[in-house]
């Protein structure tokens, strides 16, 4: 796991976040909600809201900051993947 990008994340708080789900190039699933905050515990991102778990991501070996828009970050590589952005 990627500790720079995990700081990445941890930066984010009291926000909206949008998790997008790819199969090659095509979009599979999304997801979008309010957190307060993200905590890295047992292998995963968990979003935290009025402290309560409300989503939870398996950890990736490699988290990327996206260009193109501010806020988007990739967490795995090739194929199949998980891009997150905070709006």
């Amino acid at each position: 796991m990627n500790d720079q990008g995990c700081n990445l994340l941890n930066k984010y708080e009291n926000r909206q976040v949008v998790i997008n789900y790819y199969e090659e190039d095509g979009i599979i699933d999304r997801e979008g909600f309010f957190f307060d905050s993200i905590h890295i515990h047992g292998g995963q991102f968990r979003f935290i809201k009025d402290a309560q778990v409300i989503y939870s991501l398996p950890l990736a070996e490699t988290i990327m900051k996206l260009s193109g828009f501010s806020n988007h970050y990739s967490l795995g590589e090739g194929e199949q993947r998980v891009e997150i952005y905070f709006p």
